[in-house]
């Protein structure tokens, strides 16, 4: 139980510390009849690849790979997914980032949330 509690105050501290410095960037584009675009979310400056999940209208996109590039100067990652096929059907709906970092004891934790209208 005692060690839970360091953990916890362990990660909270750690999120603080690290988790401040990175950023979490949404890029949705207008949609337009005949235009080729793309909806990015990319996780910048995280010591770990975050793990990405996009949504539609709170429903998950789950057929999209993620790419996590590793900057050996910072010594941190970027985490890029895209969405490459835009639909007619998404006007106006909500498109959501969420995304995690791995915590203490490998597990992963809430990180970010972006929200978008297409």
């Amino acid at each position: 139980m005692l060690m839970d509690v360091l953990i916890h105050h362990f990660f909270i501290a750690w999120f603080l510390l690290v988790g401040l410095r990175s950023e979490m960037v949404l890029d949705v584009p207008e949609l337009r009849e005949g235009v080729a675009g793309n909806i990015t979310c990319s996780v910048y400056n995280v010591k770990h690849p975050a793990k990405i999940e996009l949504s539609l209208d709170n429903k998950l996109l789950s057929d999209m790979k993620q790419k996590n590039m590793y900057d050996t100067v910072s010594g941190t990652y970027t985490s890029i997914k895209t969405v490459t096929a835009m639909e007619r059907s998404w006007n106006d709906k909500s498109f959501q980032c969420l995304s995690y970092t791995i915590g203490p004891a490998d597990k992963y934790f809430y990180h970010d949330f972006k929200n978008q209208t297409v």
